[in-house]
Parts: structure tokens; C-alpha cells; sequence
């Protein structure tokens, strides 16, 4: 009798133990033709733990989730409608381990001013109620300033006169790494009062994936570090030390690259734009169009381009018709699929590095009006 209590015990315990990692989501839609539902992320693979991308088919506007998670997870729904191919994506939300119920209709508002989707609702979350309670929050009176910076940029095609034109958008972009630095600032706040905060583990991965390494992205990552999980806080420091290696002051880690496909492209010239595109790549293409009168302007001054193309052996003809069509002068590389960039992790195109004549790094994503002002005044 006693080894069947016993055994009783232990069985409960496991199923109370089983069940801290697991998560069950029930939901519900009001697309018209809600065929399918997807749970998807976007950050490094160890924040994942055993939950993948998943996709469920939506009944009667209702469908359900269920999996594992060892910590709680940023995630975005989208609603997929098969009879009139759209696909609807929603805001980001968090999920915990437990029950939760969401609910994703077309009239839900958006809890995040400047994010994109359609807004959700969801209950039985801890870490939403807190990134929605008290984080978003504290992005109000910035996001105000970021409307207004907006508005500015959406005025510039009244400006006819191209001097006045330019030096309105090297003012805006002033503005905008100002507005930058203050939802930084935000983030590293948060970072000191609430360290233990499972939520900001994912904003400092979203912040160095998008905006490259940042001293003060070096101090949250301080701040949290003793609270993360292990794999959590081995992932996120690595992911640190990638970005900081082709942060402003660095050398540019694929110098080598560079110079075994073109010789003495550093020893020629007194300062080199490297431009990561493929073909694809409609906004990296338009950026190439204004990218040209600035070439011919400098190149005879000591100033080169360095485009790498990321194409793969199935887009091979686009690359070459997209470089016959366009009679590009700057100097080409073929990174084949990416795999030179997926060492320095470049993920969004254009990315564009502008380097001295050693190689070391000046400036990050530059913009072509800045990087004009910036030759005239040094070359």
C-alpha cells in the first residue's frame, strides 16, 4: 500500500513538473475565410526552447495551440485565408506556460503605437500584462516626438529646392538617432529597476539585431545577465560579442574576404562603402539608383564601393540581369547564399559599412545624404 502512495506522489509530481513547461492557447477570429492559424517568432533559436513555428487549422473561427516552452516567448498570430490568399499578422505578444486565450479581430486596436499588424487580445499571460502595462507605457510621451518626426518626413516632397531638400533630411536624420538614443535610454531605465524582467532578454536581442552594437545594449545585457536562464544568457552574450565586432571603431571582420576577391581595394583608396544586397532586394536596388550620382562624384577622389551580393545558385541569373540592366560602375562581389554575411550575421538589407583606408569601421547604415555630406567634408 505504501509503495503505491509513494508511487501516486511521485506521478503527481512529475505531472505538476511537466506541466510548468507547457503552454495551451485557445483562440478565436472573426476573418471571414479564417482557414488556418500560425504561431510564429523572430529572435536568436535559443530563446525557443522545444516550441517551433506551428500552424493549426481554425474551426468555427476557433482554434488552439498547445506546446513547451522553457521561457516565455514573443510571438506573432497570423490568420491565413485561403479562399482569398491574404494572410493577416498581428501585433507581438508574449506567452507563458499555462492556459492563455487570445482573440485577434479585425476591429482590436493596437497596443503598440509604432508596430505593425492588427492588435490582439490576450489573457492569462503575466509577461504580456506586464510588457503592456507597465514597458509600453513608458514609450508614450517619445512616441508623440516620433509622430511628429513622421510628419516632418512625410512633408519632404513639398520641398522643391534639392540644397533646402538636403539639408532638411540630414536634420531629420539627426532627429531620428536622437529619438533613438531616448527609447534606448527607456530600455536601460527598465533594466535597472527590473532586472529580473523576462521581457527584456527580447528587446535586447530585437535592438541589436536591428540597430547593430551599442555601449548602452552592453549595459542592459550587465543588468540582466545574472537573471537569465543559462542557455538564454550563453546565447545572448555571444550574440553581444557578434555585434560588437562590426561595430563602429572595429576593423570590419570580412576585410580578408574583400581583399582575396579584390586586390588592393583598401591600399587605393581613402574610404570604401560596403553595400550587402541581392537581387531581390527592391528597396537595396533603389538605394544603388541614388547611390550613383555620389559615386561618380568621388570616385576619382579615393572613394570605392564594395556591393556583396548574398544570391543564391537559383537567383544566379537574376543577379546577372539585375547588373546588365542597371550598368552598376562600383566594384561586385558574389557572397554565394550569404555565407560570408551570415558570419557577421547580416539579416536586413541594404546594410552598408563605410571604412577607412585600414579597414576600421566609421559608420554603420549610413544615409546617402549623410554619407554625401561626409565625402564633401573629407575627401
Amino acid at each position: 500500500m505504501r509503495y503505491y502512495l509513494i508511487l501516486g506522489c511521485y506521478f503527481l509530481y512529475a505531472v505538476r513538473l511537466s506541466a510548468q513547461d507547457t503552454f495551451h492557447i485557445i483562440g478565436s477570429t472573426n476573418f471571414v475565410n479564417a482557414k488556418k492559424a500560425i504561431l510564429q517568432h523572430d529572435a536568436l533559436e535559443c530563446f525557443f526552447g522545444e516550441q517551433k513555428t506551428d500552424t493549426v487549422p481554425i474551426i468555427n473561427n476557433n482554434f488552439t495551440f498547445k506546446g513547451k516552452i522553457k521561457y516565455p516567448l514573443q510571438c506573432r498570430l497570423s490568420i491565413i485565408d485561403d479562399v482569398e490568399n491574404k494572410h493577416y499578422m498581428s501585433e507581438p505578444f508574449f506567452i507563458d506556460t499555462g492556459v492563455q486565450k487570445i482573440s485577434m479581430n479585425i476591429e482590436n486596436k493596437l497596443n503598440s503605437t509604432f508596430d505593425f499588424g492588427y492588435g490582439i487580445l490576450l489573457y492569462g499571460s503575466v509577461t504580456h500584462d506586464e510588457y503592456i502595462e507597465k514597458y509600453l507605457t513608458l514609450y508614450n510621451a517619445v512616441n508623440q516626438e516620433t509622430k511628429i518626426f513622421f510628419s516632418k518626413l512625410d512633408n519632404l516632397d513639398t520641398i522643391k529646392n534639392e540644397i533646402i531638400k538636403n539639408k532638411v533630411l540630414i536634420e531629420l536624420e539627426n532627429e531620428r538617432e536622437r529619438l533613438r538614443g531616448v527609447r534606448d535610454s527607456i530600455l536601460f531605465s527598465y533594466a535597472l529597476k527590473y532586472p529580473n524582467s523576462n521581457i527584456l532578454s527580447w528587446f535586447l536581442n530585437e535592438s541589436l539585431r536591428r540597430y547593430g552594437y551599442k555601449e548602452i545594449y552592453q549595459n542592459v545585457f550587465d543588468e540582466i545577465t545574472n537573471y537569465l536562464p543559462d542557455n538564454i544568457n550563453k546565447c545572448l552574450d555571444n550574440y553581444v560579442i557578434i555585434q560588437k565586432n562590426k561595430a563602429v571603431g572595429n576593423k570590419f571582420p570580412l576585410v580578408g574576404f574583400i581583399d582575396r576577391n579584390i586586390s588592393k581595394c583598401f591600399q587605393k583608396n581613402k574610404f570604401v562603402l560596403v553595400d550587402f544586397w541581392f537581387s531581390g532586394c527592391g528597396p537595396c536596388i533603389a538605394q544603388f539608383k541614388k547611390l550613383k550620382p555620389i559615386y561618380e562624384k568621388y570616385k576619382d577622389k579615393k572613394f570605392e564601393i564594395i556591393a556583396i551580393s548574398t544570391d543564391t545558385q537559383e537567383t544566379l541569373s537574376e543577379y546577372r540581369e539585375v547588373l546588365k540592366l542597371n550598368n552598376y560602375l562600383w566594384k561586385q562581389i558574389l557572397d554565394m547564399g550569404g555565407k560570408e554575411a551570415s558570419l557577421i550575421d547580416i539579416q536586413k538589407y541594404p546594410t552598408n559599412f563605410l571604412l577607412d583606408a585600414s579597414g576600421k569601421i566609421i559608420k554603420v547604415d549610413i544615409n546617402l545624404n549623410m554619407l554625401d555630406s561626409f565625402l564633401e567634408e573629407n575627401l
